[in-house]
């Protein structure tokens, strides 16, 4: 994922997305409570660099993630935790045939966790930058098809949640 940041505050942002993404993921494979997760996340202790692959120069570079914003992390991993159940219903509704559910790898759900709570909590971010955001994460994990797929979803979930938007 190679991307220049327009402001601090954006990349701190980026990086809440993908730590917090990288912390649903270390909930759901693990038996540790939330706030210890969280507190570790925060303190570096775990998710303090990313390996980031350039598919198209197939390259790797490791990217620090230390410095990210704390507040909007914690945020999304407790919205997350706290609502997974209805935001798993509203994905599930925009899966195609193509794409099985169960077949998607914990991730990419957690990716479209993230991002459904954003369109639902986080009006003042346009649905367009979230929905890119999270592609672009998607991206930075693998290289064609789960990335198209999130922006499927993610765009069939906004024009539903956020159909003003659009």
């Amino acid at each position: 994922m190679t991307k220049k940041f327009i402001s601090k505050k954006l990349q701190m942002r980026s990086g809440a997305r993908l730590a917090a993404i990288q912390a649903l993921y270390v909930l759901e494979n693990s038996d540790r409570a939330i706030d210890l997760v969280l507190r570790d996340f925060i303190n570096g202790e775990i998710g303090k660099v990313a390996l980031v692959e350039d598919f198209d120069t197939d390259t790797e570079e490791l990217t620090d993630l230390s410095d990210f914003d704390t507040n909007f992390f914690a945020s999304i991993v407790r919205g997350v935790y706290q609502d997974k159940e209805k935001l798993e219903g509203i994905i599930l509704k925009s899966f195609s045939e193509e794409w099985n559910y169960e077949r998607v790898d914990y991730t990419l759900r957690a990716a479209l966790f993230c991002a459904v709570w954003e369109l639902l909590e986080h009006q003042d971010i346009d649905a367009k930058v979230i929905i890119k955001e999270y592609v672009d994460i998607a991206y930075s994990f693998y290289d064609k098809s789960e990335p198209r797929m999130v922006n499927a979803i993610l765009d069939s979930v906004s024009h539903i949640l956020r159909s003003s938007e659009f």
